[in-house]
């Protein structure tokens, strides 16, 4: 006998084989066909085979077999790939793995679901891994990349061959939000305020001044104030609820300064003083202390009073109320300028300048008691001059309300008496 079988599940060829021919126990002529399976899925399946018929043979069909198919059992393993604890933006990779209970079959396929808190946070579908030694295995590796905390467990659904399997065991991971300031640096005067802002941050900030070496503060909304201290750096700070901190640095400025410093002028001398630093704009002038009766306009030009041995006080102060302060030396009225050619005499005019100070007309010996100082006498040709200057200085003196003395008088009318003889 010759032809070939076909085998079917209900209606679908599961394969042909060719008769190979055979005698019975009685030595009647028959033939056998026999076909291997590894596709039958789990569960109940119904087999035919029809025999194709020739040589004489018809064709014919055999009855139902009933065959029951077992799924293959399987365990299913999860584990991470690295660290479980990161912060936003690394991510973090858990593996499972499928085995199953047979080195025969074909791998696993379908998909595994990953859980956390009873919560799907993913499915992924399974690849077939030649390379794990015995045993058919696949695997499929999660991917977490959103802030939260995790108790990851894995099932697998199975397939047409393979039963369902899952991991009970969770594994735990951790992403933390990135939190950042914005803006991460920046720069401020002495005085000057920042409002401060953060992203990335999960619930309410709290802020502080990490670093407070201007006296800088920070309130809980993220405005910042620099503290009058210069040129220092300031580093504030941002936690968020989870924990996560964030920190941006401060460049305080310089301070108020003035330019010159502690300068020295005589009665009536000025000085132009300049302000840099701090908020660099607004700058008020005054004299916080004036002895010499000095005064400073707007524009910090600084005018010396008439009292010399004495010290005023120089301050501005900004826009923002930092505050500079400098000395100014006044020092003592200028000696007096004789008039006359050397030698001493007993006569004299007294002459003022432009601010009211006294100076002799030579450079002779003192006058007694009135400040006044003897002037050299002048030669006889030059009498006359001397005698008119003379009574000048004195009509001068009586309209300032200051009356000289009798030896001033007398110094003044000496020339003309000497002439006069």
């Amino acid at each position: 006998m010759a032809g070939n079988v076909t085998f079917y599940e209900g209606g679908a060829v599961l394969g042909s084989t060719d008769v190979v021919a055979a005698l019975d126990g009685s030595g009647h002529e028959m033939g056998t066909a026999s076909l291997v399976l590894s596709t039958l899925g789990g569960g109940t399946d119904q087999l035919t085979a029809t025999f194709g018929g020739g040589n004489g043979y018809s064709v014919s069909t055999s009855s139902p077999v009933i065959v029951s198919v077992t799924k293959i059992a399987t365990t299913t393993a999860i584990a991470a790939a690295g660290v479980t604890n990161v912060p936003e933006g690394t991510p973090v990779v858990i593996t499972a793995t499928v085995t199953a209970d047979t080195s025969a079959g074909p791998p696993p396929t379908g998909s595994v679901d990953f859980t956390s808190n009873a919560a799907r946070v993913g499915t992924v579908g399974l690849v077939p891994d030649s390379d794990a030694g015995p045993g058919t295995t696949a695997t499929a590796s999660l991917v977490l990349s959103i802030v939260g905390s995790y108790e990851v467990v894995a099932s697998y659904s199975g397939d047409t061959y393979y039963l369902p399997s899952s991991e009970s065991s969770p594994v735990a991971a951790t992403i933390t939000p990135t939190i950042a300031i914005s803006p991460g640096a920046a720069s401020a005067p002495p005085g000057g305020t920042l409002s401060f802002s953060t992203t990335g941050s999960a619930g309410a900030v709290n802020w502080a001044v990490q670093t407070s070496a201007s006296g800088g503060t920070i309130n809980q909304w993220g405005y910042y104030a620099a503290g009058p201290t210069g040129n220092v750096t300031d580093v504030i700070a941002a936690t968020d609820a989870s924990g996560a901190t964030a920190t941006a640095s401060v460049s305080v400025g310089a301070g108020v300064s003035i330019d010159p410093a502690t300068p020295s002028v005589q009665p009536g001398g000025t000085v132009a003083f300049a302000a840099t630093g701090g908020s660099g704009t607004g700058y008020v002038w005054q004299l916080t202390a004036s002895p010499s009766g000095g005064t400073i306009a707007p524009t910090g030009v600084y005018v010396a009073g008439a009292e010399g041995s004495v010290t005023d006080t120089v301050q501005v102060t900004d826009s923002l109320g930092n505050v500079a302060t400098t000395t100014v030396s006044v020092s003592s009225a200028p000696s007096d300028a004789g008039l006359g050619d050397g030698g001493p005499s007993s006569g004299g005019a007294v002459v003022t300048d432009g601010g009211g100070n006294a100076a002799g007309t030579g450079p002779g010996k003192s006058g007694g008691g009135c400040g006044c100082r003897e002037a050299r006498r002048p030669p006889s040709s030059a009498t006359g001059i001397i005698g008119a200057l003379g009574l000048v200085v004195l009509l001068r003196r009586r309209r300032l309300g200051k009356p000289p003395g009798v030896p001033c008088v007398l110094a003044v009318i000496s020339p003309l008496i000497t002439r006069r003889r």
